[in-house]
């Protein structure tokens, strides 16, 4: 999401990363480089997290200038039951409808 700093060995040297309408970033370097070049939202809210295995979800509300407040939800596949590095992330966006 752009908020805070992350690890760089927090993602696997093959990781990938798909998110609404913008192409999939695949590899450590290039997922990490995406995230410097993130605006950060101006406000967070988590509405729910769930772990379970080598698969994490989050999701909750967050206010992005300009575009207003957003649904998100992110699931993250670690590569293993460890959950020390992330596999594969998907996150989807959209305008919150109420």
């Amino acid at each position: 999401m752009g908020v805070g700093e992350v690890d760089h060995g927090v993602f696997s040297e093959t990781a990938s990363w798909d998110q609404t309408a913008t192409p999939c970033v695949l590899g450590r370097d290039a997922i990490t480089a995406h995230l410097l070049n993130k605006v950060p939202p101006q406000s967070i809210s988590i509405d729910q997290v769930v772990c379970h295995g080598k698969a994490a979800t989050v999701s909750g509300r967050l206010t992005r200038d300009g575009i207003g407040t957003m649904v998100f939800c992110h699931v993250i596949r670690f590569t293993d039951s460890s959950c020390r590095q992330v596999g594969q992330a998907v996150s989807f966006e959209h305008r919150d409808a109420a």
